[in-house]
């Protein structure tokens, strides 16, 4: 029996609501595989053998600064441009989140060191998820791992002004992560953020964009897309004091530039940061303890990345939009490292590391079929970044440059409160010989670090070559003095009994200190303090004809005419003293 045909109805089906298809070169968002969880884990494992120690570190530098305006100003002015360092507005991740952590821990350094290890695993984990978005899971790892072995980033734990490039990796990758997935509210917020956070998250505006043309097309720059975006750049930089905010509001702030190295000198160098050769190497505590520690760092290295490539397929069939990605590693490298070629401010590593992820992606994808070389590459890399971290460079954006100006002003935080648990209002100090990267010297007549020390804005510390004399306008204050030998040992200066112990005879820096401020004494008509001075000098010194004869001048400046003329007839006395130096004074 034949069937019969059904007749088609004439009624009109319910359309179903079609479901956005991802663009074919995307991958769609999903959990993070298990790949990613164990790359994490073994980063994250790296991050606490390498860094246990930060909790050993205190503050240097910008973090004295950033603590004095959250701990000892007013909080009403805090977020507003009334106190900006050097023209720069972060009210996100310098006021805020130094305030916050301020508030639980007090100037507990470890605390905010600790912050910056959170923030950084956290900057791993949303890189790893953003990287497996634009390619797969297995490229993720590697070009994260492959980022992870620069040093450029090993500062971010170390300092803890940092916390400003940290919270602006972690929104700018998030706002990376929304605008590829077409979150048109989530995007713009967390855009907002990182410019909140610091001025180069200006750059995650054309490194998306770029993301969006190299896997989509022209089709992926939809301007209802970046119409949020983009207002919220125009409305950051209308309302930043040192841009559009100056007309407005009356702001003075101007961004305070410093001259970097010319280009042609150090392009190359800074091109070699990638593989950790931007500094020729030279371990400051021998190559046996760097070789040690790089081995380790080959070996966890290693290990993740052969677990990632030992799956990979013939020649030919693996990765199969390699050069897309190519592509997309490049522009990405060369966009967030063109504040190199542009800028004339002075330029470090770790603020291109996020551009440094572009490069690895880049050459993973290049070496995607030679996966031998790829893993050699890591693991050479991996073992050359303890070499990079000890090799001591004079730049303040290293990491060894912050250990160790941070292990100097500690110990003269500690050497300075066991002389003076407190110090009077108004009291001035100054201090010989502070070595140059400590952050201890704010400025000529300024330190926001004996400020935080000793909760009082109204003492001073500032380097002996910048003694002054007060005027009848300042606060009368007590003055102390004191010199660093190169060991960083704290001597006092133009105090003490007048029997100077052999620790401090013996010591040449002791000697001139003493001698430049009994002159700077002398010179500000303080001829009492200068006496006492000239009397420690003849008495370690008694050979040394001007000691002797400049105790004369001391005395007879203070009207002790018959005291003067014993330390005058003295220097007249000694071997290599000049013609009619002492008793030929009173002629003169």
């Amino acid at each position: 029996m034949a069937r019969r045909p059904t007749l088609k109805s004439n009624r009109k089906q319910p359309s179903q609501p079609s479901k956005p298809h991802p663009p074919p070169d995307v991958p769609p968002p999903a959990a993070p595989p298990r790949s990613l969880l164990l790359a994490w884990s073994v980063l994250a494992g790296l991050v606490l053998i390498g860094y246990w120690n930060v909790v050993r570190l205190g503050f240097s530098n910008d973090d004295f600064l950033i603590l004095e305006e959250v701990a000892l100003r007013p909080v009403n002015g805090m977020l507003a441009w009334s106190h900006l360092i050097a023209g720069w507005w972060r009210p996100w991740s310098r006021e805020f989140h130094f305030w916050s952590v301020y508030r639980l821990f007090e100037f507990n350094a470890a605390a905010f060191h600790l912050a910056n290890m959170v923030l950084w695993l956290a900057v791993l984990a949303c890189l790893l998820v953003l990287v497996r978005r634009l390619t797969d899971a297995r490229t993720a790892v590697l070009v994260v791992a492959g980022a992870f072995t620069a040093s450029a980033w090993g500062i971010y734990i170390t300092w803890a002004s940092c916390a400003q490039d940290l919270w602006m990796l972690l929104f700018g990758t998030l706002f990376l992560m929304a605008q590829l997935a077409g979150r048109r509210v989530l995007a713009p917020i967390a855009l907002a953020m990182a410019m909140l956070s610091k001025e180069t998250a200006l750059l995650m505006v054309p490194i998306g964009a770029w993301m969006q043309f190299t896997l989509r097309g022209r089709a992926g720059l939809r301007a209802r897309d970046w119409l949020a975006p983009m207002l919220v750049v125009l409305v950051w930089a209308g309302v930043h004091p040192s841009l559009g905010g100056r007309w407005f509001s009356g702001s003075s702030a101007r961004f305070l530039a410093s001259p970097s190295a010319p280009v042609s000198a150090s392009v190359l160098r800074y091109l070699f940061a990638p593989l950790n050769l931007e500094h020729w190497p030279g371990p400051r505590d021998g190559w046996a303890k760097a070789l040690a520690e790089g081995a380790i760092w080959a070996a966890a290295i290693g290990a993740l990345g052969w677990s990632m490539l030992r799956s990979v397929p013939a020649k030919g069939a693996a990765f199969p939009h390699r050069r897309r990605w190519i592509q997309l590693g490049l522009g990405w490298w060369a966009i967030g490292w063109s504040p190199f070629v542009v800028s004339v401010f002075q330029w470090h590593s770790y603020y291109g590391w996020f551009g440094i992820c572009g490069a690895w992606l880049a050459a993973v994808a290049c070496l995607s079929t030679r996966p031998r070389i790829l893993l050699a590459l890591l693991m050479m890399v991996s073992a050359l970044r303890p070499v990079a971290l000890h090799t001591y460079a004079d730049e303040w954006g290293t990491e060894i440059h912050q250990r160790l100006a941070s292990g100097r002003t500690e110990r003269i935080h500690d050497q300075l409160l066991a002389f003076h648990p407190t110090l009077p209002h108004h009291a001035r100090i100054f201090i010989a010989g502070v070595p140059s990267g400590t952050g201890l010297l704010t400025s000529s007549r300024y330190s926001a670090a004996v400020h935080v020390w000793y909760r009082d804005t109204t003492v001073a510390l500032a380097g002996l070559s910048k003694f002054w004399t007060r005027s009848a306008a300042e606060p009368p204050g007590p003055d102390y003095f004191y010199v660093l030998d190169r060991d960083i040992r704290l001597f006092p200066v133009a105090t003490g009994p007048l029997t100077v112990p052999d620790s401090m005879r013996t010591s040449s820096e002791w000697q001139g200190t003493e001698e430049q401020v009994a002159a700077l004494l002398a010179g500000s008509g303080d001829w009492r303090r200068a006496r006492e001075s000239f009397a420690r000098l003849a008495h370690a010194y008694p050979d040394t004809a001007r000691y002797a004869f400049d105790l004369g001048v001391a005395y007879d400046s203070l009207g002790a005419a018959a005291r003067a003329t014993i330390w005058l007839d003295r220097a007249d006395s000694l071997v290599g003293a000049p013609p009619s130096r002492g008793r030929g004074f009173f002629g003169r």
